[in-house]
């Protein structure tokens, strides 16, 4: 990227979330033909933490200053898994928006990726997966976890 030696910090950082804007939705437009055309979804080797850390970055330049996103990282910091960016970045996205809405006063957004070893001979079991069978087995898993301080969904929403 070219830029003039008058460009201050502030507007490349701005630049450099435009260029990272186009680029997902790039992305996002090749999972929409994916989906139209029923191809199989690419994974690919990623490093959760540097693409969590991504996501929350931009997403604290959309959110209102009242709400603070706080990122903690557990274990090494580089938790490795083979998935969809595209998926990945979209849930995340969608999660820290419904966290926004929930807390229309403001407060702290917390995303959080730990790397969890489950023995094989374990089921783990999570409030999406209880009493269904897509409980996932032992192995390493990486949750990314989004979680917000607002008050929740009434019970006749939900």
């Amino acid at each position: 990227m070219m830029l003039s030696p008058d460009t201050t910090n502030q507007q490349k950082q701005r630049l450099e979330i435009i260029a990272s804007q186009g680029h997902r939705a790039k992305q996002l437009v090749r999972q929409l033909l994916d989906f139209s055309q029923q191809r199989t979804t690419t994974r690919a080797a990623l490093y959760v933490t540097a693409l969590a850390t991504e996501v929350a970055g931009l997403m604290e330049q959309t959110v209102p200053e009242s709400i603070r996103i706080r990122w903690v990282c557990a274990n090494d910091g580089f938790a490795r898994t083979r998935a969809n960016v595209t998926q990945i970045q979209e849930t995340i996205t969608n999660l820290v928006v419904n966290a926004r809405d929930a807390m229309p006063d403001g407060r702290t957004i917390t995303i959080s990726v730990k790397r969890v070893e489950v023995p094989e001979v374990a089921q783990l079991v999570t409030p999406a997966t209880e009493g269904s069978d897509l409980s996932p087995t032992g192995g390493t898993w990486v949750p990314i976890v989004v979680q917000d301080v607002g008050s929740g969904m009434q019970r006749d929403v939900i």
